[in-house]
């Protein structure tokens, strides 16, 4: 109930854009006064935002005036976790992502989310032009593990010779947990040689973590780190679940932006 009255909020805030909801509003057919101004330059009307915009700031703003009074007083993280196990987010996500069992939180739903087909097939293209369903489960399963590995680095105080020994291991158990049948029916299908595989997960690993801290940074960017962090949250739920899992502190997400933005 209470996500169907953000829904008629959003279309009352649209149609209030739209139709005009101030007294100043001119009447239909008026024509406007040109400004006074020392130049010849024409006084242009700015063009109106595309209506997916207009839809998407007016769910944001809805949200943030539901929902904002979370990031009062909390570390950014700790309210973003706030916000999206609230009943209005979690209504929001079974609407907009439906999963076949209910989550409770991003976390969980990180663990279940569909594998980014684009993002795959791309990178199996160097190999075939027909991925196949098996082909993108392993590189999924491969790409989660090389990149949780990058997060341990980035959020590690400990020697960094020894957690990347560790995490070595952690790389080749992978392909235990997959099976050794999958990971070398991969290989043989595409005719990769052993090891070209491995190299190829580092690069992708390195390649998605850069796309994707640009894009929260972005996001932080245009709206403000907190209305940046929800709106991260409302387009993009797998990626915040994922943040979730391996950041403990809004600090070493931020500096794990920051690097990675730079790269």
């Amino acid at each position: 109930m209470r996500h169907f009255l953000i829904l008629i909020s959003v279309i009352g805030l649209i149609t209030c854009q739209f139709l005009g909801c101030s007294e100043d509003t001119e009447p239909e057919g008026t024509v406007l006064a040109p400004i006074e101004s020392n130049t010849d330059t024409p006084n242009v009307l700015p063009p109106a935002p595309p209506e997916e915009e207009v839809l998407e700031e007016g769910l944001l703003t809805v949200m943030w005036n539901e929902l904002g009074w979370h990031f009062d007083g909390q570390s950014q993280l700790d309210a973003l976790r706030a916000v999206t196990t609230s009943q209005t987010y979690l209504d929001y996500l079974a609407e907009t992502y439906p999963t076949e069992e209910p989550v409770e939180s991003l976390e969980e739903y990180f663990q279940i989310a569909a594998p980014d087909l684009e993002r795959y097939i791309r990178f199996l293209r160097r190999w075939t032009d027909a991925p196949t369903d098996e082909d993108i489960a392993v590189v999924h399963k491969m790409n989660n593990v090389y990149r949780e590995c990058n997060f341990i680095l980035a959020t590690t105080n400990d020697d960094k010779a020894v957690v990347e020994i560790h995490l070595m291991f952690k790389k080749l158990k992978v392909m235990v947990d997959l099976g050794v049948n999958d990971v070398n029916d991969f290989r043989q299908r595409h005719d990769i040689p052993a090891g070209e595989d491995l190299r190829a997960f580092e690069e992708l690993a390195a390649e998605t973590a850069e796309i994707d801290a640009t894009w929260l940074d972005e996001q932080m960017d245009t709206f403000g780190l907190e209305r940046g962090l929800l709106w991260s949250a409302l387009q993009r739920p797998a990626l915040i679940g994922e943040i979730f899992l391996y950041f403990p502190s809004t600090d070493l997400f931020l500096a794990w932006v920051e690097t990675e933005r730079a790269r």
